[in-house]
């Protein structure tokens, strides 16, 4: 089974209040295109839209398709916004403050966030996996029942993707922690990291969603960051066992 060293992919940084401030403001003038996913009503919608103007309170987004929005559901309701401006992509959180009927389109206000974080790419190339290899999360102070396995997509010494179902994905937050485990039979042993959500991207698939995972490094961890780094340099081999349980 394949693997193949590939372009690395995006973590969050977070900028300052001034180029928070100047981002919003060409994002108002540029009508950026914008994703939106409802944290806490609508049974977790992803919309998206424009957004046609910035205020000092409120982001301005007219829907692009609004035929199967429940209106009543959405003011007050917590989301996690994408929105792409000069071919960068940006993340924040914020809430909705309320809705404006416009004929067949809907005008949304979303509070407008005190911080905004950039996707960059990462320090380390990613290798992308040809086969099925399976990723365990769950959080990682054991307190909950919660687990869930996705499909690992691609993975470098510092995070990794995977596709997980919506459901499970549904769960989680940016910045949220979990507990992650993989094994790639031709390592010695399994990899096990502490790692933060940093992106959730639509899979292609209805029920699926991407996680972008970032891996927490301290010094009780680096020595299994080395190791990864390590057995992701022998990727240039024609051919890697790994498992698929």
């Amino acid at each position: 089974m394949d693997m193949q060293r590939q372009p690395s992919s995006e973590g969050l940084v977070a900028l300052d209040d001034r180029r928070t401030a100047r981002l919003l403001e060409l994002t108002g003038r540029q009508r950026a295109p914008i994703l939106f996913s409802i944290a806490s009503a609508c049974e977790h919608e992803r919309l998206t839209g424009h957004v046609v103007s910035v205020d000092s309170e409120s982001i301005y987004v007219r829907l692009d398709d609004a035929t199967e929005v429940d209106r009543r559901a959405l003011p007050t309701a917590c989301c996690e916004v994408t929105l792409v401006l000069g071919g960068e992509r940006f993340h924040f959180e914020t809430a909705i403050l309320g809705v404006i009927a416009e004929d067949e389109r809907i005008l949304v206000e979303l509070i407008r966030p005190t911080q905004v974080n950039r996707l960059q790419r990462r320090r380390f190339d990613r290798c992308d996996l040809h086969d099925s290899v399976a990723v365990h999360l769950r959080e990682p102070d054991g307190t909950s029942a919660w687990c869930c396995t996705g499909t690992l997509l691609n993975v470098s010494p510092d995070g990794l993707a995977c596709r997980v179902d919506m459901a499970d994905a549904d769960r989680l937050l940016v910045n949220d922690w979990l507990a992650t485990r993989f094994e790639l039979v031709s390592a010695d042993a399994p990899f096990a990291f502490i790692a933060a959500v940093r992106a959730k991207t639509p899979a292609g698939d209805a029920d699926k969603i991407i996680l972008g995972l970032q891996f927490k490094i301290g010094a009780q961890a680096r020595p299994m960051r080395d190791r990864l780094d390590r057995f992701l340099s022998d990727v240039s081999q024609p051919t890697l066992e790994i498992a698929t349980s």
